[in-house]
């Protein structure tokens, strides 16, 4: 498991990057509280060029199974961007695997606020994010997330939700957000 995060080296540089394990033990590769598989969340701390502006993005994919594992997930990355990022702006995303009316997401909003529901332009697309790879799903689903600190503007959310020959290219939508620095 491994949660990427993409960045346009030609206006972003990479000033330091890391990762914790969504467990007991973050700083060691495990499984936490009743997750089925090992989950992780990775971070970096960008400079970027143009605006000449640091901020952090961090990555993840919660258990899909452990619902312990997704709480207790939720208040660790609480910690830990608090601990890695207290002063700079936060971008947080990831697939949850949570509904937005979970104890989960109730933490993540304790701290960070979810761009969808902050978004200036009325949000794009529909309203849930997992299609199950099946073309003729409701898309009532949202488990993915992108959740922003006060350090940012979020202009437009977007759920694309394009397919080619009635098949999408991954079971999740991609979310989308534009953002500007405050």
């Amino acid at each position: 498991e491994f949660a990427a995060i993409y960045y346009n080296p030609n206006r972003f540089v990479k000033r330091v990057s890391g990762h914790f394990w969504l467990s007991e033990t973050p700083e060691v590769p495990s499984k936490g509280w009743d997750a089925a598989i090992v989950r992780l969340c990775t971070w970096v701390r960008l400079y970027d060029k143009e605006r000449k502006q640091e901020f952090f993005v961090f990555n993840t994919h919660y258990d899909h199974v452990g619902v312990k594992a997704r709480i207790e997930s939720a208040k660790l990355i609480k910690q830990k961007i608090q601990e890695i990022a207290p002063k700079l702006p936060v971008v947080y995303t990831g697939d949850l695997n949570v509904t937005p009316d979970t104890e989960a997401i109730a933490t993540i909003k304790s701290f960070l606020q979810d761009a969808k529901e902050i978004s200036v332009e009325q949000p794009y697309g529909p309203a849930g994010t997992f299609n199950s790879f099946d073309f003729n799903s409701e898309l009532k689903n949202r488990i993915d997330y992108i959740f922003v600190n006060n350090g940012f503007n979020v202009q437009k959310f977007a759920v694309l939700s394009d397919s080619k020959d009635k098949r999408y290219f991954s079971d999740h939508l991609p979310v989308f957000v534009r953002l500007f620095f405050k």
